[in-house]
Formats: structure tokens, sequence, C-alpha cells
């Protein structure tokens, strides 16, 4: 079974612990991602989206300061435009190799989808991809499901609009290539 420690953020399978989908992005294709953010600036917006993604998982905004329900009532507008219909939240796949936690897999426009929130300033849709096609693999593997129709970004930036934005899948090939060359990274450590 699963386990999933929040403030070490650290899964536990059977007593071995799993890299996370971010932990293996970042030692691996995007080491470097915010090697230039001031450490404050970065913990102000993790607190930010937190506090977005905790309201669109219960569906209130109770607690949220203006600011983040501003961004909650454009995410709720995109619900209506899009028929965004979410089935599950904050669900924690895993496989032998590594765990993390999706964000939503929704009906969107009347199609099966698997979707991430990003409170961002920029969106990085190549890290995106990556991120979505790891977190589909293992909810493929660990529930014997065929891929989701699509994959988005719902995209709620702090200071302008809301979008759903469509991601690129990576390919299976590209996924393997990915683990072994993390994998090569913690061996030579």
């Amino acid at each position: 079974m699963i386990e999933f420690n929040e403030s070490t953020h650290t899964y536990t399978l059977n007593g071995k612990v799993l890299p996370s989908v971010s932990t293996i992005l970042g030692a691996t294709i995007f080491k470097d991602k915010y090697k230039d953010v001031d450490p404050y600036i970065l913990q102000r917006a993790a607190q930010f989206g937190t506090g977005v993604h905790k309201a669109i998982e219960i569906d209130d905004y109770f607690g949220l300061d203006d600011l983040q329900y501003t961004v909650f009532k454009r995410y709720k507008k995109l619900c209506k435009k899009h028929d965004i219909k979410p089935i599950a939240h904050e669900q924690i796949v895993y496989t032998q190799d590594y765990a993390g936690t999706l964000d939503m897999i929704a009906l969107i426009d009347n199609v099966n989808c698997l979707a991430d929130v990003k409170t961002t300033y920029n969106l990085d849709r190549e890290y995106l991809s990556w991120q979505l096609s790891l977190y589909e693999m293992a909810y493929m593997k660990l529930y014997n499901k065929p891929q989701f129709d699509k994959l988005y970004c719902i995209w709620l930036p702090r200071r302008k609009g809301a979008e759903l934005v469509e991601i690129e899948r990576k390919l299976p090939q590209e996924i393997d290539w990915l683990l072994k060359k993390y994998k090569e990274i913690i061996e030579n450590e």
C-alpha cells in the first residue's frame, strides 16, 4: 500500500521510498527550472497555489484571500465555458518506479481527461507534458485503464484570465528514457 508523508513530501510503497514525479523531473530535464528564483517568492507562490487547489478540490472558497477568490471565480467560469465536471481530485498514482498526486480527472466537454491546475505566471507546456504523461502512465498501470482522451492544464494565473490548455502527451518510450536517465543519475551519486 502506498503512503504519503505530506510534511516531507515522501511516497513510500511497502517500505520503499519512491521518487515523486517532481523529484524525477527536477533531477533530470528541469534541474535548473527555479535556480534563479528567490526561495521566498517560490514559497509565496506555493502557498497561493495550494489555497486555490484546495478550494477547487472541495469546491468552496472559504478561507481564500481576495486574490485567491478572484482566481477561484475565474475557474468556475472556465468550468461553465468548457463543461468541466471533476470526477476525482488529488489522487495518488504510482508504479514500482515513482509516485505522484494528480490534480484532477474530469469530463471536459464530455471527454475523459486528466488535468493539472497551475497558478503560475508563465505556463511551461513542456514540463506539463512530462508531468501529466507520467501521471497518466502510472494511472493506467495502477488501474489497468486505457489512456485518457486528452491531457489538459487548467491555467489560472494570478493577474489575468483563465485558460484550458491542451497538453501534448509524451510517448511511452520517452517516459522509459526519462526513468532510465533518472536511475542512472541516482546510481552515480
